[in-house]
């Protein structure tokens, strides 16, 4: 995604680092947290919420 590469950019350039944004499947999420040590609930709920805000934005419409 490109607003991901350009935070990504930014992030390097201000660490002088080179840093890259990665896409990575729900699956691929999930199996990098649990072998991180997160609880397998936690990481599945994780990349749902990833995934709609992925599929349907971050925006509260609703104002809640």
């Amino acid at each position: 995604m490109l607003i991901f590469s350009g935070v990504a950019e930014i992030i390097g350039k201000v660490t002088g680092q080179p840093i890259q944004h990665i896409s990575l499947s729900d699956e691929e999420l999930e199996v990098g947290m649990v072998h991180a040590g997160m609880p397998e609930e936690y990481a599945d709920m994780l990349a749902g919420l990833d995934r709609r805000i992925r599929e349907n934005g971050s925006n509260n419409e609703g104002g809640n």
